[in-house]
């Protein structure tokens, strides 16, 4: 079994794009996926986009696109992905969340916020089939820890040819059909990627925050009273046609960037993360920094978007929902871009396999501090290679494992 991936340099904002590949045969991918999609970075990821869709060939489609969380430097080049290029996605993954939480991520920023945004803070099916006809799926907290590895199969993704393809797999009680390709999907479930008889499965392992959105209910109240509304009832009231409302019309969107301010709100609880990597096998993993490169003995990767692991009890969290596959991990990106205020130093601790910590990072929002020089600090004093990928074209990182079963 094959497995590629890049992380593209996009500069502040995320697209990473992999593919699962037959050892024995030349065909197309039997699996192709994208985590994140966006980028703050002027003329990124249109470049990106375009040469990730160039290099795909006839094969451009996607079997699966998951999304961390709907910040625009996470989600914004969706349409150009989806619409412009023409690609087509059979699945959409993204975290459930109320029309309030969604009003809360589109907060942020001190621009006019763009239609696109609106339209997904406002009912993200509905934003997203004006581009796509993918089924989209809601992820929200599970029972119990994964279960991706042997669960019972609950959802074929592909494999309309009669090839073995992927399937997603979990608990009785996992996948709940909302109508109209809705789904709901609980994180105990995942993703598994079948690649021939005796080979090991490629698996795809769900972690959604438990935490909600910090301050949610305080920012709410305020702004209600700001709003000449009741701070009691009205926040339970909030709906689509709210959000869409205080979005777009220019006073309300001032009074809603001004308590987003005075409150600090802490936009970033609630991220998808993704665990990805071989179920069993011995891997080999060849990773391209720019114009260096590296040998690992491993070929999983931990993706957590803008996941606030700030403190060792939410990093064992996480560690024991994903279960013993995280002692696998190989590469990690680092949460929230490096963000110092997002990092403790015990998610290096998830084995002695950890070799590299990534972060995704634009050279014109150094004022950011992302990476945090404390957190290349830890980063460095783990024995772990940092690296960051801006919008630089030595910055892009490529990786190819072949793992090797029976």
């Amino acid at each position: 079994m094959r497995h590629e991936r890049t992380q593209w340099n996009i500069g502040q904002g995320g697209f990473h794009t992999a593919s699962v590949l037959s050892s024995t045969r030349d065909s197309d991918p039997l699996f192709r996926y994208v985590y994140d999609c966006g980028s703050l970075s002027s003329g990124h990821p249109d470049a990106a986009i375009a040469e990730y869709v160039t290099s795909a060939g006839s094969a451009k489609n996607v079997d699966a696109i998951f999304l961390s969380h709907i910040d625009a430097d996470h989600v914004n080049g969706l349409p150009r992905l989806l619409d412009t290029h023409g690609v087509e996605a059979e699945f959409i993954f993204l975290p459930l969340l109320s029309p309030a939480q969604r009003l809360l991520a589109a907060s942020q920023g001190e621009e006019k916020v763009s239609d696109f945004m609106v339209n997904i803070a406002a009912d993200p099916s509905s934003a997203l089939r004006e581009f796509t006809s993918a089924n989209v799926v809601q992820i929200q907290p599970g029972e119990g820890p994964s279960d991706a590895g042997d669960g019972r199969e609950l959802q074929r993704i592909g494999g309309d040819d009669g090839e073995p393809r992927a399937s997603i797999v979990g608990k009785t009680g996992d996948w709940i059909p909302d109508g109209n390709s809705n789904y709901r999907l609980k994180d105990d479930a995942g993703i598994r990627v079948e690649t021939g008889s005796g080979e090991p499965h490629w698996l795809l392992s769900f972690y959604l925050e438990r935490e909600a959105l910090d301050k949610s209910d305080a920012f709410l109240k305020l702004l209600a009273r700001r709003l000449g509304e009741d701070p009691i009832t009205w926040p339970d009231q909030i709906d689509q046609a709210t959000v869409r409302s205080l979005l777009t019309d220019t006073p309300s969107l001032k009074v809603l960037r001004k308590v987003y301010a005075d409150v600090g709100v802490d936009v970033n609880r609630g991220s998808f993360m993704l665990l990805s990597g071989p179920s069993w096998g011995t891997p080999c993993e060849n990773i391209r920094l720019g114009t260096m490169t590296a040998h690992l003995g491993t070929a999983t990767w931990l993706l957590t978007g803008d996941a606030k692991l700030d403190t060792e009890a939410a990093v064992v969290s996480m560690r024991e929902h994903l279960g013993p596959r995280i002692q696998q991990t190989g590469v990690i990106a680092l949460p929230h871009h490096g963000s110092g205020v997002n990092f403790h130093s015990s998610i290096l601790d998830v084995g002695d396999s950890v070799h590299l910590a990534f972060a995704a990072a634009g050279e014109s929002h150094r004022h950011w501090a992302h990476p945090h020089p404390s957190v290349i600090k830890s980063v460095t004093s783990a024995g772990v290679t940092p690296w960051v990928v801006t919008e630089g074209l030595n910055s892009k990182l490529v990786a190819e494992a072949r793992v090797h079963g029976r």
